[in-house]
């Protein structure tokens, strides 16, 4: 599992009313919808509360009273993500992180 993917998921899922979908998410990081299905089930068995919907309105969200706030980490360990960032090799995705992360040093200070 590459945890660039994972977090970049993690990133792109709303939290809000509308969801994404599967596909959506599969095309975004070039993966199939199976695995992305096995990334977001790392996320849930990782704490994040995620709801999926199936259906043609469904789709994939993290849940409405959950937010990634910066409690979760220190400045030193934000920096090292930011930095980790430069290893990934879709500067899309690389500069969407870095940039949400760079959000949250920020709001931490």
């Amino acid at each position: 599992m590459k945890m660039d993917i994972a977090l970049g998921i993690l990133f792109t899922l709303p939290s809000k009313d509308d969801a994404i979908t599967a596909s959506e998410i599969a095309n975004k990081y070039t993966i199939c919808t199976r695995t992305v299905y096995r990334y977001v089930n790392f996320l849930d068995l990782a704490g994040i509360p995620i709801v999926t919907k199936t259906g043609k309105t469904g789709g994939i969200k993290i849940l409405n009273s959950f937010s990634l706030k910066n409690m979760y980490f220190n400045n030193l360990e934000l920096l090292t993500l930011i930095q980790a960032c430069g290893v990934i090799q879709n500067k899309q995705i690389q500069t969407n992180l870095q940039t949400k992360l760079l959000y949250l040093l920020h709001k931490h200070t």
